[in-house]
């Protein structure tokens, strides 16, 4: 799979989408981040910080699968491009999920101990998400990152992880410190940028689906 806005000779295209898309994983409703909140109000921000910090433990096992799968069927045009027309769909889905679906359901009752890291860790491990993230939309990245330079996925992995701990790390700061910001018009207005950045990202990959079929 070759994405039409990669090239050689920009290198930093890897980071740029690893970046977005880190932050669009990063703030939008969904288990991980409905876990961030439960912690920080059960306990206090730290707590979210270290479900935040869960994908740490648990992505990557998921990427060197997904990645060495995708690898295998990409030589195959036909089967490169019915990946690429499902990374797309999945993305237009997300990008639904995430402009419309905006709500948490919250559980506030105390816990004796905080094992927010733990709780973290199974619901990344039991959500599907990062599994169908990984498959249809990360991998394709890594691996056109793998054919230009071996460590050029690393900028993509290094660019999306940052910023997906860091969005997430600064949910449980503004939720620890009393804010209600994920009830409030700024971060719909975040939800709705999201979720056009996902639109962007799946007409890229529907472009691609097309390139590959000619």
């Amino acid at each position: 799979m070759d994405l039409l806005f990669l090239d050689e000779d920009v290198w930093y295209a890897f980071l740029f989408s690893g970046i977005m898309l880190g932050i669009v994983e990063g703030y939008k409703p969904g288990p991980l981040t409905t876990v961030v909140i439960t912690q920080t109000l059960k306990h206090n921000w730290k707590s979210g910080m270290k479900v935040a910090l869960s994908p740490l433990l648990t992505d990557g096992p998921i990427i060197l699968l997904c990645a060495l799968i995708y690898r295998g069927i990409s030589e195959n045009s036909i089967a490169s491009s019915s990946l690429s027309i499902a990374g797309g769909l999945f993305l237009v889905w997300l990008s639904y999920e995430t402009a419309f679906k905006t709500s948490f359901e919250i559980n506030k009752e105390n816990d004796l101990y905080d094992d927010s890291l733990k709780k973290g860790v199974i619901t990344n491990l039991l959500n599907p998400n990062p599994w169908s993230y990984w498959a249809l939309i990360g991998a394709p990245f890594l691996i056109d990152a793998w054919k230009i330079a071996y460590w050029m996925p690393l900028l993509f992995i290094i660019g999306f992880f940052v910023c997906l701990i860091g969005a997430k790390t600064s949910v449980a700061l503004l939720t620890g410190y009393g804010s209600n910001f994920v009830e409030g018009k700024n971060y719909k207005r975040l939800m709705y940028f999201c979720s056009l950045t996902l639109l962007v990202f799946a007409t890229m990959f529907f472009m691609d689906a097309i390139n590959g079929l000619k």
